[in-house]
């Protein structure tokens, strides 16, 4: 049955609190694309990953609670103005795009916050005209546990205690309340009934899916159980990082709740404090440990407190059980004695107390310098850019000058004026999403039309998993398009070996000068030391010439694009009338856009920032070539920008000490002119990564791609260097750890 011919549904996960929610939400973030194109629709509106935005939406007016209070005073609204941008963007992410049959909604603090009746009618509000069915998910956690794993969180939202785990701590969370709103966990957060009960009067008691935490807290088994709820067990998804969300020491925990006596997680206007949250944040990382114990005759009292609406909930969801939960306290020891702490952790928390008081002259300060020194770095930068642009303009004019006549042809003439070719790679995770290269080739050769006087052929490069391979292949075949393929052989990959050199040896990457670098920097270095198998795995600066080669057989210009580059009519029409005007020069540029959805591709072509590597189209009689000893994602592309005096951002970049140098006296330096027209980049399934300003992440993102992916292959198809290979993923994975 098509996905909108089905009757439309609403999983609802309510959570609960510490059961494994952050890492389905990340799950399900990470394949938002895969999933909507299956018709399971995880909204974005409501959240990027966590749905918070809906619970803040939902209460009352006048109750502020962390979330809330911060997003008011950052778009500067009132709480109907918030509410109302909200449902707005919220309607029109359901209505625009593919088509869904199941919306999938998930937010702990549906269990946290929302507690009255008001609130969760506004909260149906919300889903009233676009579902027919609604779902509920509660995976239930023995309320001891629950009070436990959760103290972390209330510390973390300003609480000074540490003795009063099992106490009511549930107003720490909001900033303001009016008096008759009452805030008692042991009625709204830990009462189990009275938590089942505020969805009943809209969801029938069958339709609210309860499990115990207990029975799936071993690896994935929440998550797993989830997808199974969902209906999403036969989708094959990109898995994500499921460890999230890890317990605080009992010693971080003692020393930020003193320090909470000094400083506040949040403004007085409901912005969060940001230095402080960093602050909070050294503590737990500086301060490791055991996580923090209760007795265990604490926890038997504290339980006592929620027998009867235990047995409420086990006779209405799990009559097959004698217990809602297991009565097994054996894992909490008899006696737990923090008494220490007072005297061993002094000097540490009056260490931390100081940054907590100086945090709000800190943090103007911090901002004050940030200010000035990004309008040093602008006022340099742009100095910078303003000579090198210059110069580099000057030569561009007096090359360009005197090429008034069409350029000359090599050989007889060829059958097309212009031949459009594309390179088919493999898919990288975390950069892009499963299957994202065979997206959007159909994308692409359903929507971008024929052009005339233009022959099309694809370049099928090194794809190492065969299934993709196949599939690409068969789905060109299917269209009836030509293409070069050029095959992934295991045994030349296992031949391709480490190469330490430019670094002056392995033992770089155990310096202390590699240590100090930034995450970010040693991803960097460690993927340039697998160049040789960077090389022959992605191949990206030989397929480009490859394309060159066979396009300048068939065509007097070819554009020798990346695979997820797509043109539009009005692109073709200004190249085409580019290249036929004065001057004639053999490198066209033309300017990119990234598009975050594949469907932007319909509508008008905003204006070009200039920021993004821009695509160049070669004249046959051109004769640079790009550089095919650098691999992907060391500026493979841009090294040839450089060499041809291309004016950019890539003009400035610095060179890190082991990077080869650009050749800058070319024959052709200056010989380009810039296309008025842009060419868009489909969407690589990333959407933050897709984003302008997001060229760091996705930078991260493409360097811990490649690492993935070479630690994939070495272990398919072996490595010749174990040593350096162990070396090199070892501190991959210190990195990656360190950058969590």
């Amino acid at each position: 049955m098509c996905s909108h011919q089905r009757e439309k549904r609403l999983i609802l996960h309510v959570g609960t609190e510490k059961t494994g929610t952050t890492s389905i939400q990340n799950l399900l973030a990470v394949n938002r694309k895969r999933l909507r194109e299956e018709g399971f629709l995880f909204p974005q509106s409501l959240g990027p990953v966590n749905h918070t935005l809906l619970a803040a939406a939902c209460l009352d007016d006048g109750v502020l609670d962390n979330i809330k209070a911060h997003n008011l005073a950052q778009n500067r609204c009132d709480e109907e103005t918030f509410r109302q941008r909200l449902r707005a963007s919220f309607e029109d992410e359901l209505t625009s795009g593919e088509p869904w049959h199941t919306l999938i909604v998930s937010t702990e603090l549906l269990h946290s916050r929302l507690t009255q009746p008001s609130e969760m009618e506004c909260l149906w509000d919300f889903f009233r005209a676009f579902v027919e069915e609604i779902n509920v998910v509660l995976f239930l956690r023995r309320q001891d546990e629950q009070a436990l794993s959760r103290y972390s969180s209330v510390l973390r939202a300003g609480h000074s205690g540490f003795d009063d785990v099992f106490e009511d701590l549930g107003a720490h969370f909001y900033l303001r309340r009016p008096p008759e709103r009452n805030v008692n966990d042991f009625e709204q957060y830990y009462d189990y009934r009275k938590l089942i009960e505020r969805f009943l009067p809209v969801v029938p008691p069958e339709n609210i899916l309860v499990r115990s935490y207990h029975d799936y807290q071993c690896g994935d088994g929440v998550v797993k159980e989830f997808l199974n709820l969902a209906g999403l067990t036969d989708l094959p998804l990109e898995s994500c990082d499921l460890g999230l969300n890890r317990p605080m020491s009992a010693k971080a925990q003692y020393i930020m709740g003193a320090v909470n006596k000094a400083g506040k997680p949040w403004h007085r206007n409901g912005l969060r404090n940001l230095y402080y949250k960093y602050l909070q944040g050294t503590i737990e990382s500086e301060n490791p440990g055991e996580p923090r114990k209760i007795s265990r005759e604490e926890a038997k009292r504290f339980l006592e407190n929620f027998n009867e609406s235990n047995e409420w909930v086990r006779s209405h969801f799990f009559t097959e059980r004698v217990s809602l939960f297991d009565t097994d306290f054996s894992k909490y020891p008899q006696e737990v004695d923090y008494a220490p702490f007072e005297s061993e952790l002094r000097r540490e928390i009056i260490s931390y107390q100081r940054r907590a008081l100086f945090s709000p002259l800190l943090e103007i300060k911090r901002t004050a310098i940030g200010r000035a020194f990004g309008w040093l770095k602008k006022s340099r930068n742009a100095s910078h850019r303003f000579t090198t642009q210059a110069a580099s303009e000057a030569q561009h004019f007096i090359r360009c000058l005197p090429r008034a006549s069409p350029l000359p042809l090599r050989g007889s003439k060829p059958e097309f004026r212009f031949a459009l070719a594309r390179i088919l790679g493999s898919d990288h995770f975390p950069r892009h999403s499963s299957n994202q290269t065979l997206t959007n080739l159909r994308f692409t050769l359903e929507n971008e039309p024929d052009f005339p006087g233009c022959t099309k052929f694809f370049i099928v490069n090194r794809i190492f998993d065969k299934d993709t391979e196949k599939a690409i292949i068969e789905l060109l075949n299917s269209h009836q398009v030509e293409y070069v393929q050029l095959p992934f052989e295991g045994s030349e990959y296992a031949a391709a070996n480490w190469d330490t050199t430019p670094f002056g040896g392995d033992a770089y990457f155990s310096s202390s000068r590699f240590k100090a670098m930034k995450p970010t920097l040693r991803e960097r270095d460690l993927c340039f030391a697998a160049a040789p198998k960077v090389r022959y795995a992605m191949n990206v600066n030989g397929a480009r010439n490859a394309a060159l080669e066979k396009g300048a057989s068939l065509a007097e210009w070819v554009l020798a694009l990346d695979g997820n580059c797509i043109l539009t009519e009005e692109c073709f029409r200004r190249i085409e009338k580019s290249a036929s005007s004065y001057p004639h020069v053999p490198y066209l540029v033309l300017p990119m856009q990234r598009l975050i959805e594949n469907e932007k591709y319909f509508s008008e072509v905003e204006p070009n920032s200039g920021k993004e590597e821009p695509q160049i189209a070669f004249h046959r009689s051109a004769s640079e070539r790009y550089n095919e000893r650098l691999p992907y994602g060391f500026r493979d592309k841009a090294e040839l920008f450089i060499r041809l005096g291309i004016r950019g951002p890539w003009q400035s970049w610095s060179r890190p000490f082991w990077h080869p140098e650009t050749r800058q006296n070319v024959p052709e330096r200056g010989l380009y002119k810039w296309v008025n027209a842009t060419v868009l980049r489909l969407s690589s399934g990333m959407n933050t990564l897709d984003a302008p300003a997001s060229g760091e992440k996705r930078y991260s993102a493409r360097s811990n791609a490649i690492l993935k992916s070479l630690d994939y292959l070495d272990q398919k198809y072996g490595c010749k260097n174990k040593e350096v290979e162990k070396i090199i993923f070892g501190m991959a994975q210190d990195n990656e750890e360190n950058s969590f």
